[in-house]
């Protein structure tokens, strides 16, 4: 079995295939329509689902009672007594002795 399009690729002169002109200018007007509703119906696609991505987004960050301006803040967190990152991984002799 040939595969046509590697053939049209590779050898575009054993199809006898007109190499001044694009593979766009080939095209019949019908598959060239085709063609181009076709892309653009996946470039719609593409927003749709980003704007689906960012609408589920605000439906969570709503349902969880986060307001957007929280996350704005990128540093600290609710309670700064449990900032864990602040805390030194090896304890020093002073903090010893208080105990």
């Amino acid at each position: 079995m040939v595969n046509h399009s590697v053939l049209f690729a590779v050898y575009p002169c054993l199809l006898g295939v007109d190499e001044s002109e694009t593979v766009m200018e080939q095209l019949d007007p019908e598959t060239w329509t085709q063609l181009v509703l076709t892309l653009l119906g996946l470039v719609f696609l593409g927003f749709v689902l980003m704007f689906s991505a960012w609408f589920g987004a605000r439906i969570v960050r709503r349902y969880a009672g986060l307001s957007p301006a929280r996350f704005r803040k990128s540093s600290g967190s609710i309670n700064p007594d449990d900032d864990w990152w602040k805390k030194p991984l090896v304890p020093s002799e002073d903090d010893e002795q208080l105990e």
